[in-house]
C-alpha cells in the first residue's frame, strides 16, 4: 500500500508527468481531494486487515472440528442383561461422524 502511495504522489505531482502526459491536476484537487485520496489507503488498510482476523477464526474453527473429529468418545461398557451371572461386555467402539467439507469450512453454522 506504501509503495502504491508513493507512485501515485509522483504520478500525480510529477509537473511534466502529471500535466501534459498523464493529463492530472494534482495540485487542483484541494483539501477535500487529498482527504480522499488518504482516506483510501487507510480504509483499504483495515478492511484488509479484519479480513485477516476473519480468516484466522475461520481457521480455528477448522483445527478445532479436525481436532474433535480425531478422537472418538470413549464407549461406556455393556452390562448383558437376562442371565444370572450378570457380566460386562467388551465396549463397542464408536466410530467418529465423518463431517462433510461445508461444515467442517464453514464451521458447523449452517
Amino acid at each position: 500500500i506504501v509503495m502504491a502511495q508513493i507512485c501515485l504522489y509522483v504520478a500525480v505531482l510529477t509537473p511534466y508527468l502529471s500535466d501534459r502526459i498523464l493529463g492530472l491536476r494534482g495540485l487542483e484537487i484541494g483539501f477535500f481531494g487529498w482527504v480522499l485520496a488518504l482516506a483510501g489507503p487507510v480504509g483499504c488498510f483495515i478492511l484488509s486487515e479484519s479480513c485477516k482476523l476473519i480468516s484466522a477464526y475461520q481457521a480455528k474453527k477448522h483445527q478445532d472440528s479436525l481436532s474433535m473429529a480425531d478422537t472418538p468418545p470413549a464407549a461406556a461398557p455393556i452390562k448383558v442383561v437376562g442371565s444370572k451371572n450378570a457380566k460386562m461386555a467388551a465396549p463397542v467402539p464408536v466410530q467418529p461422524v465423518k463431517k462433510g467439507w461445508f461444515q467442517c469450512c464453514m464451521g458447523g453454522i449452517f
